[in-house]
């Protein structure tokens, strides 16, 4: 696995001039806040703030893992993959079972996934 070209080079600009990886650290800082909400929702048994927290935050980690492909940068990228889909599989479980300890989890693994980019800037 690698990482797409503009990612390998997080100084590269975007097209609005923001450095990619930290357009990358935004983007897990709304998967958090969306992650909050969903947890909030399912405490407050709401279940239409939950699913659009959650379809939000699905979103944003499938972009992120489409734009992983192979690369010199193959243990990063390989990380990255593997944290992107556990991701996806804790918030699938929340969002099913309205389990708020599986929100939880998430929460560590962005943490993970946020060192990794801020190693990678």
């Amino acid at each position: 696995m690698r990482v797409l070209p503009h990612f390998a080079n997080t100084e590269l600009p975007s097209p609005n001039g923001e450095p990619i990886g930290r357009l990358v650290l935004l983007g897990l800082e709304g998967v958090s806040e969306y992650i909050r909400q969903a947890r909030t929702a399912i405490q407050g048994h709401d279940p239409i703030a939950k699913g659009r927290a959650m379809e939000r935050s699905y979103q944003i980690v499938s972009h992120l893992l489409v734009s992983i492909q192979e690369s010199e940068s193959r243990e990063s990228a390989q990380k990255l993959d593997r944290l992107y889909r556990r991701l996806l599989l804790q918030m699938a479980h929340a969002n099913l079972f309205d389990d708020p300890s599986s929100l939880e989890d998430c929460g560590s693994i962005i943490k993970e996934l946020r060192a990794i980019w801020q190693d990678l800037l």
